[in-house]
């Protein structure tokens, strides 16, 4: 039986090289967030609910506008719980699937940005924070996406705060980009891997 574990931590702490580096070492992935944009996009009933919910003018052209979307919701907690509650279901319905197709691999792990918030945690074996000083968070985001510091703040607003989740954890991973991740990264598939022959 594989082991199921996750993945989170706060925008821009390195979740996608953390992914990267499980994915090269034998596990698979499954993206939350991005199974959540392709739904949103392409399943006819979570379009309906989330119109229902929030307006015909949260889709342009078939497509979820994603910056209007992101203004309603990060401007509002009231509506990002709503959002969440609508969204996922159907995620954590095609993860199942997903876990189904995916039997012979040793680990599987699911990345999602509110792993903790959602209770999504309590469903695997094992989970993982990637946690990074905030500043560090803040420039990398930055540089990736083109978010200017005012937006990246009023995201980071409506995620819990990182020393909230260390609780939550069974490993944190330090990506403050001093301490090397690969040895860390390493440790934890190793242990991992040890549980699933338990």
């Amino acid at each position: 039986m594989s082991i199921l574990a996750g993945i989170t931590g706060g925008m821009g702490s390195g979740k996608t090289v953390v992914c990267t580096i499980f994915t090269r070492l034998g596990g698979a992935v499954f993206h939350a967030d991005a199974v959540s944009r392709l739904l949103t996009d392409t399943h006819p009933e979570l379009r309906k609910k989330l119109i229902n919910a929030f307006g015909s003018e949260i889709y342009s052209q078939e497509q979820l506008n994603r910056k209007y979307f992101a203004s309603l919701i990060f401007s509002d907690r009231e509506k990002l719980l709503l959002a969440n509650s609508i969204i996922h279901p159907y995620v954590f319905e095609k993860f199942r699937e997903w876990v189904g197709e995916h039997k012979d691999v040793p680990v599987l792990f699911m990345e999602a940005a509110i792993l903790f918030e959602t209770g999504a945690w309590k469903i695997f074996h094992k989970n993982i924070l990637v946690a990074a000083p905030r500043e560090v968070r803040i420039m990398r985001v930055m540089k990736r996406d083109g978010l200017s510091r005012e937006e990246i703040l009023a995201r980071m607003e409506h995620q819990s705060p990182q020393e909230d989740l260390i609780p939550y954890a069974d490993y944190v991973i330090n990506n403050d980009g001093i301490q090397p991740i690969l040895p860390q990264v390493l440790k934890i598939w190793e242990d991992l891997i040890s549980r699933q022959t338990l």
